[in-house]
């Protein structure tokens, strides 16, 4: 999902947030980067880990656009189809951009 189908739509950098497994790592590779947002995350003044939230989502950069996916960034989970709805507004991405600072290191 977040690789095949938001990556290569947009054509830009993705930073997700959404559960995760070990083997899933921040992809810095090729063109352009997927990457996992560092756990826990301050959101609207809150602490938020990704092990206690069952939300996902993604921020497409530069674009303004905030996707809410079906799909966990799980091995598993890339070989199932899923969905994606996003919204290319500013305050939402700015909102949730503010929260996502942090991002998981690059997979050498």
């Amino acid at each position: 999902m977040y690789a095949r189908v938001l990556k290569n739509k947009f054509a830009a950098n993705i930073r997700i947030w959404a559960p995760s497994d070990a083997r899933s790592k921040s992809i810095c590779k090729g063109q352009y980067q997927l990457r996992k947002i560092a756990s826990p995350m301050q959101l609207a003044g809150s602490l938020v880990s990704r092990e206690a939230d069952s939300a996902k989502w993604a921020l497409v950069e530069q674009k303004n656009t905030v996707c809410l996916t079906t799909n966990d960034y799980t091995v598993g989970e890339k070989k199932i189809p899923g969905a994606a709805v996003c919204l290319e507004n500013a305050g939402l991405y700015n909102a949730f951009s503010a929260a996502a600072v942090n991002l998981v290191a690059c997979n050498k």
